[in-house]
């Protein structure tokens, strides 16, 4: 029987370490996990976790505390940055507290290396079928699969698509990535050569390909830029958007297309489903979760 706590009013607070103002996936994920535990009337401890690179301009929901060692943990950090954070917070292995680690994972491999990593947890959480069993392959912690919220908008956008450059009466593509990770993995230049295919002369349609952290990775964007081959129709969008932006230009799409090599679960992907805008998306890992031939159009792969 797992020690994790029953949700109860009388319940010792639980940490939930994460990357609380971080504008990546695991920081979303960590987010989205917070106002679920919240909503669900647990006694969260929110613990400040901001190890990256990454932009960190999210605003604060909720307010944040110190570690609790007397309290079940939670971190929603990945197996690179696990012992990093038992470290800084001298955090225990303790027969009276657990610690749930959630890992996001992409590929059907998971390193043999974290494999010890995983035994300083109680269970790990991830994000879809295709994650588990790729990590339940390597360790020997109990791994579970857990739903990640994807909250359904209840007013439209107040946006236009004009605040993104984009024509107003155009057919609107768009794909996004994240040059700090994967390029090749997440491969763009394959949804820019996908559009010209399905939209050979410039008229009334518009790919965007929004990005962050191009500044980085000068000769991968130059790399895609040739492949748009000068198209005016093909706008890239490198930079940071602010999260009412970024899921406003997901509604504002018509399609969002991901012809992606490996996903561990594509919140991009379910965000455009909950807007109503339609998703053709490799019909590979994690996405399948929540993707099918009833609800999108999955390209075949090798």
């Amino acid at each position: 029987m797992s020690r994790f706590p029953e949700v109860t009013s009388r319940a010792p607070a639980i940490n939930l370490f994460g990357h609380i103002q971080s504008e990546l996936g695991i920081g979303e994920i960590s987010r989205r996990l917070v106002s679920l535990l919240v909503a669900s009337g647990v006694d969260l401890n929110i613990v400040p976790f901001e190890a990256n690179t990454a932009r960190k301009q999210h605003p604060l929901v909720h307010k944040t505390g110190q570690y609790n060692p007397l309290a079940h943990s939670i971190s929603c950090v990945n197996a690179d940055q696990l012992v990093s954070l038992i470290s800084f917070f001298g955090i225990a292995h303790s027969s009276n507290t657990s610690h749930t680690g959630i890992w996001a994972w992409e590929l059907e491999d998971f390193p043999s290396l974290f494999s010890q990593v995983a035994n300083l947890l109680d269970q790990v959480w991830t994000l879809s079928d295709f994650a588990r069993n790729s990590i339940a392959a390597t360790v020997t912690t109990p791994v579970k699969t857990v739903n990640v919220p994807v909250p359904v908008p209840t007013s439209e956008t107040e946006l236009k698509r004009i605040d993104f450059g984009v024509p107003k009466g155009t057919f609107l593509v768009s794909t996004s990535f994240d040059f700090n990770s994967d390029v090749d993995r997440k491969n763009p230049e394959g949804a820019i050569v996908a559009y010209k295919m399905a939209f050979p002369e410039v008229r009334s349609s518009t790919l965007v390909v929004k990005s962050i952290n191009g500044q980085n990775h000068e000769e991968e964007f130059e790399r895609l830029k040739a492949a748009a081959e000068d198209r005016q129709d093909i706008i890239f969008l490198d930079g940071y958007l602010n999260h009412y932006e970024n899921q406003s230009l997901l509604e504002l799409s018509d399609l969002y297309l991901s012809l992606h090599r490996a996903e561990g679960y594509g919140l991009n992907l379910a965000d455009s489903m909950a807007r109503k805008t339609a998703v053709i998306a490799t019909g590979y890992s994690g996405n399948l979760d929540f993707m099918d031939d009833e609800s999108s159009v999955l390209v075949p792969h090798v």
